[in-house]
């Protein structure tokens, strides 16, 4: 088996490396062969670049005896085509396989050793299993292992920031699509797309934000953002952004205000003329009625 350092370095070429098992020295270079593995390899291995770059330890378990393995990628990333492999014992032949996940048979009885898992997403992740017919000398016997796999995410799940965070009319508002990604993953390049009330008003591009000059009443909506890597192999949207134009909204909220006074004042007055109207009058009809009639 091979190992092979890479930190991302931005120092260039012509770098030394240092590989660690157990945190002591054991090969010098950009890659290590281990040849005619045995359980003596097994440990926890680090690769390092001078001036001091370091990578995160990874753990190797030689198995000895162990009629099955089920082999899979050290590091899956959302996005990754990766193959599973139940892997018998060397000069052994091997028949039929099954594959599990998460107690469910991804694939029946088959030929082929290794199962494929096209463009993986988070939802990958889980507890895979292979079961195998071994002939081991003496008769076909069904082994089985399995192992967790986990699946990195690339980048977070987008948020989008609008500024200046009160937007009123002529204001110049820009709207940016924030992420991170992981360290390793840290030179992907990564395409940024905005919508408004589900139309696309700016195209996949390399620039996160996205500019509106001069607000005004037709830039009022829901906003949000995707992210996506290069062939739209992962795809992530930002929350839906309810963006005000303040200052429209804020004229209309007072014209509104304005209008309700005015009925509130009309009707009050209205009701105060009826009311001395009918007081007049009642006033009038106790005056005749007390005054003494002639004959």
């Amino acid at each position: 088996m091979t190992m092979t350092c890479d930190v991302g370095s931005t120092i260039g070429e012509g770098m030394d490396y240092i590989w660690y098992k157990d945190n002591s020295p054991v090969h010098n270079g950009k890659s290590y062969t281990i040849q005619d593995a045995e359980t003596s390899h097994s440990g926890s291995y680090q690769c390092q670049t001078r001036p001091g770059e370091i990578s995160d330890p990874v753990t190797l378990d030689v198995h000895f005896n162990s009629w099955l393995i089920l082999q899979t990628p050290l590091y899956v990333y959302e996005g990754d085509d990766i193959n599973i492999r139940c892997h018998h014992y060397p000069g052994h032949k091997g028949g039929r396989t099954i594959f599990f996940k998460d107690n469910e048979v991804l694939r029946d009885w088959g030929d082929d050793a290794e199962y494929n898992i096209s463009k993986v997403t988070r939802t990958t992740a889980g507890t895979y299993r292979c079961r195998k017919k071994v002939n081991n000398s003496r008769s076909i016997q069904q082994y089985t292992d399995e192992v967790y796999m986990s699946v990195q995410v690339i980048f977070t799940t987008p948020t989008m920031k609008v500024i200046p965070g009160r937007v009123s009319l002529d204001d110049n508002m820009t709207l940016t699509c924030e992420t991170r990604l992981h360290p390793s993953k840290k030179n992907t390049r990564l395409q940024f797309a905005f919508y408004k009330d589900g139309q696309t008003v700016r195209e996949f591009g390399f620039s996160r934000n996205y500019k509106v000059y001069s607000v005004q009443m037709k830039d009022y909506g829901k906003y949000f953002c995707l992210i996506s890597t290069s062939g739209n192999r992962i795809m992530k949207r930002s929350a839906e952004n309810f963006i005000q134009a303040e200052g429209f909204i804020g004229h209309m909220g007072y014209t509104r205000l304005n209008i309700i006074r005015l009925i509130l004042s009309g009707s009050v007055i209205i009701t105060g003329a009826l009311f001395v109207f009918y007081h007049i009058k009642w006033m009038k009809s106790m005056e005749e009625a007390a005054a003494p009639s002639t004959t």
